[in-house]
């Protein structure tokens, strides 16, 4: 079972009159993933997947986001009854854009299931991950923030709290990493959006679907630039 939280940032640097302090590299929302990298977040990749099989044009490529937000022993943790699941294990931490005021940055757990999953204990499991602990990078001074070691050993500010309430945080690590150095980094030209959450499982981890869920017509939610593969979707 695949839990996963989207923070989506609205960036409004490019809709000003004057000149955007925004960084021109990368250059999304197909940039060159030789040697290019978000600082802060990490580096640029290509999606392995086909793009023929119909995939977001602003997804075609994303930015691995490690460094930027990070678990706080991640394998101690337990999303819901033990002898239900397995510890989780990190999916993947990526920043998307699509070159103007969109971005959005994806945290995603995996965990396996010993067992078919009731709704109760699926949803309990949801909450455990949205309170996992995480730690944000941050140019924050002592007091505002923790301190902590980064990939080199070197001592970083960081602000820790739930993933859930990590938005605002990584709203200003996109700002400041995409400010030339040097100049300052405007907090009204970012803001962080409602985050959205994601469940993906198999037909056999869940028992059944909780009684509100329902399912979404695949045509309500087609149309241009939107995945070719038919979809299945459940809002719960």
């Amino acid at each position: 079972m695949l839990l996963l939280i989207q923070f989506p940032i609205a960036d409004l640097r490019p809709f000003r009159v004057t000149a955007s302090p925004r960084l021109a590299v990368p250059t999304w929302p197909e940039p060159n993933t030789y040697r290019r990298f978000v600082r802060s977040f990490g580096p640029t990749r290509r999606r392995l997947t086909d793009p023929s099989l119909g995939v977001w044009q602003d997804e075609l490529s994303y930015c691995n986001a490690h460094r930027g937000v990070r678990f706080s022993r991640l394998e101690k943790q337990l999303l819901a009854p033990a002898e239900m699941q397995a510890p989780p294990r990190g999916a993947f931490r990526r920043l998307f854009c699509d070159g103007g005021p969109s971005v959005r940055v994806e945290v995603a757990v995996e965990v396996e299931a010993r067992r078919p999953v009731e709704p109760r204990d699926a949803l309990l499991a949801l909450r455990h991950f949205l309170d996992l602990e995480t730690r944000v990078l941050l140019h924050g001074t002592a007091g505002e923030s923790d301190a902590d070691a980064d990939d080199s050993g070197h001592l970083v500010h960081v602000a820790a709290g739930s993933l859930f309430e990590q938005g605002t945080q990584l709203t200003r690590l996109w700002l400041k990493a995409t400010t030339p150095i040097g100049l300052a980094a405007d907090g009204r030209d970012a803001d962080a959006c409602v985050p959205l959450v994601v469940i993906g499982y198999r037909s056999n981890e869940l028992a059944q679907l909780p009684c509100f869920a329902r399912r979404v017509d695949p045509e309500l939610v087609g149309g241009p630039g939107w995945p070719t593969w038919p979809l299945s979707t459940t809002v719960w």
